[in-house]
């Protein structure tokens, strides 16, 4: 929308303003449409599918961890290991849930907006980087949680099986 890209497709008769106008809006439309899918989307598989596989597996690791304490025999640093999964998981857990929220807050502070270049602005800025985190949360959960465990596809699954 820049006056000298205007300037040029105009004078080349290639658009008039209208239509180049016209266009912006609607890829603009597209744009914010595309990701209050993905967004919403994305929670649901969140909440749905990850965040109570990760669930299931923080339980597994509960009964581990108090199992291997009840025994009394090992020291407490015979099972660090399980005890920082534990501890891990749960954190990731307890963020991923802070995130599906604040996607969902930002998603709805982007619904108030009716300028469309405003929310155009609002979602890349905000919404896609609330997404990004949320997302490497979830990718730090496949890593750990046992494929067996895993509701989706694992990003090597879908790279090297067929």
């Amino acid at each position: 929308m820049a006056e000298k890209n205007i300037q040029l497709l105009t004078s080349q008769n290639v658009f008039s303003k209208p239509e180049i106008e016209s266009r912006y809006h609607t890829k603009l439309e597209q744009y914010v449409t595309a990701i209050e899918i993905e967004a919403a989307t994305f929670c649901d598989l969140i909440l749905t599918k990850v965040a109570p596989a990760a669930a299931s597996y923080q339980s597994e690791m509960i009964s581990i961890v108090s199992g291997l304490k009840e025994l009394d025999v090992l020291a407490d640093e015979n099972y660090e290991n399980e005890k920082e999964i534990l501890i891990s998981v749960t954190k990731s857990i307890n963020a991923l849930h802070q995130n599906v929220k604040n996607i969902k807050k930002l998603m709805n502070e982007c619904e108030e907006i009716e300028n469309l270049s405003e929310k155009a602005k609002f979602v890349s800025d905000n919404i896609i980087d609330a997404l990004l985190q949320a997302r490497q949360i979830a990718d730090d959960l496949e890593l750990v949680i046992p494929d067996s465990m895993w509701p989706l596809p694992k990003y090597s699954e879908m790279l090297f099986i067929m």
